[in-house]
């Protein structure tokens, strides 16, 4: 385990934004991760773990505490229709290895960014289709260093969220089921790349705040596609995307954040929630 101090997030993460972590470990393997929680028990701070950074926005003063990057990315099948992979894994090596052997259900993930792991913590999905619908189990390591089985139906999924953000743990890999026999759905990967802005972005900021409401229209709405405040601006191709165009501060991102929950609050009366988890210096806000 390589340990290294005062890491910079900012590479760390798809915006590009963020302060330093007193303590940064990149995790290649199970054995690597349990040693980092073994780190932090010992030292007695505080550990968050991410993926590939795509779902977040780290406070500009960092974190005081131990960042654990999961790069561990094994995959494999069992049997017919089972793969089993590291939470580590990109999406699109998980639908890779899906479309190179035929096996169907999880087309809905062509063209989400991140890793395995993130996706099921935030319940990932596209087109009424989320990742708990194929998620058969998830092996995790605990707090004290023991890895634990946890089914799918052990999980409280919710739209975007899991009971999983709740918990002290880090997800080391998961079993999907998938299908030998196609479905009625499949997404369009290149539409939906020319649909989302290209650019230093964190994907869709905010949840649709019900059906039928899109987040994205509602800021197109109200006029604020292109709207900047400092070195962010919000995408003028898609309301729910804010890029970091000229070395945005993550204060900037937050400020472009706050302003919009207050314009469409004042003017549809929903308060919207974000995709995006915040980390701040003590941790996930």
């Amino acid at each position: 385990m390589k340990l290294e101090k005062n890491k910079s997030l900012k590479e760390m993460t798809t915006w590009r934004v963020g302060g330093p972590a007193d303590f940064f470990v990149e995790a290649r393997s199970v054995e690597e991760a349990k040693e980092a929680i073994a780190f932090a028990n010992k030292e007695k701070i505080p550990f968050v773990i991410i993926g590939n950074g795509s779902n977040i926005l780290v406070n500009d003063n960092g974190f005081r505490g131990l960042v654990i990057k999961i790069n561990d990315k094994k995959i494999n099948i069992k049997g017919k229709n089972i793969i089993e992979c590291s939470s580590g894994l990109s999406l699109a090596q998980l639908m890779k290895l899906a479309n190179d052997n035929n096996l169907y259900g999880a087309e809905f993930l062509w063209g989400i960014p991140g890793t395995v792991g993130g996706a099921i913590v935030g319940n990932a999905g596209m087109n009424n289709m989320e990742i708990k619908n194929i998620l058969a189990s998830i092996k995790y390591i605990d707090s004290t260093g023991k890895i634990v089985l946890l089914k799918k139906d052990d999980i409280k999924f919710t739209y975007r969220s899991s009971s999983l953000k709740s918990k002290n743990i880090v997800i080391i890999s998961a079993k999907f089921k998938l299908s030998k026999k196609k479905n009625n759905f499949s997404i369009n990967l290149p539409r939906k790349r020319e649909n989302q802005p290209i650019g230093f972005s964190a994907g869709s900021v905010f949840k649709n705040p019900r059906k039928g409401w899109a987040a994205g229209k509602m800021i197109e709405d109200l006029n604020l596609r292109g709207k900047k405040i400092g070195g962010a601006k919000i995408s003028e191709m898609h309301g729910n995307f804010i890029l970091n165009i000229n070395n945005a501060k993550s204060s900037d991102i937050l400020k472009l954040i706050t302003e919009i929950q207050d314009k469409v609050k004042n003017k549809f009366g929903v308060q919207l929630k974000t995709e995006v988890r915040l980390l701040g210096e003590k941790g996930w806000e």
